[in-house]
């Protein structure tokens, strides 16, 4: 989620912070994202320059942590469940800085997130409109 340099997480950065997305395997497969959601994502992330880690998402962020004496991590909202689960999870060993966006668009109804064709279904006809 939150693919976007331009996400209000990003603001107000300093220097020496440390920006980075960890591409999680195991959500990745639990999501049953396809390959080309997948390389939509991994270009998107190449694109904004940050850090890119493999592995464990909760391992990797406590390592990073660890090396850089990290105690505090900001997060996007996200309406995945899965990855509400691992922000909570996170919140045990960090303090968590949830960062909310505007919605790209506001829907009747709470989207399927596993398709982003079972989604677009929703948000076409708010976004279409003249």
């Amino acid at each position: 989620d939150a693919l976007s340099l331009r996400h209000p997480m990003f603001e107000g950065r300093e220097e020496g912070d440390i920006v980075c997305f960890v591409w999680d395997d195991a959500h990745l497969q639990a999501m049953d994202y396809g390959f080309q959601r997948l390389v939509f994502m991994y270009e998107t992330v190449c694109e904004m320059g940050v850090q890119v880690y493999r592995g464990s998402t909760g391992s990797v962020l406590s390592a990073l942590a660890d090396e850089y004496g990290v105690s505090s991590i900001r997060v996007p909202h996200s309406l995945n469940p899965a990855l509400q689960a691992q922000t909570e999870l996170l919140g045990h060993k960090f303090a968590v800085d949830v960062v909310r966006d505007d919605a790209f668009v506001q829907l009747d109804r709470t989207p399927k997130l596993r398709r982003f064709f079972a989604y677009w279904k929703l948000a076409r006809p708010t976004l279409m409109r003249p």
